[in-house]
């Protein structure tokens, strides 16, 4: 492999590790809207949207919508059930 190849591998795979620990957090109730996210973590607003929506996790928006529809396969414990 090229380093180029190794570069691009680390980097999505520290992508999927944050996506991954954003929902874990997320199901936590650590973050709940896509406000405290970028306020507790420095991340932009349009790249934990964009972390949001790649790994389907229902982060709360300001406007009470959410960034992907809630469904049963995404839905945190403390949502409530279906």
């Amino acid at each position: 492999m090229s380093t180029l190849d190794n570069l691009a591998n680390a980097s999505y795979e520290r992508r999927q590790q944050r996506i991954m620990k954003l929902r874990r957090d997320f199901n936590d109730m650590k973050y709940i809207t896509v406000d405290s996210v970028v306020k507790l973590t420095g991340y932009t607003e349009a790249t934990v949207i964009k972390w949001a929506k790649d790994g389907n996790i229902p982060l709360l928006i300001d406007n009470g919508t959410t960034v992907v529809p809630v469904t049963d396969e995404n839905r945190p414990t403390w949502m409530g059930g279906s």
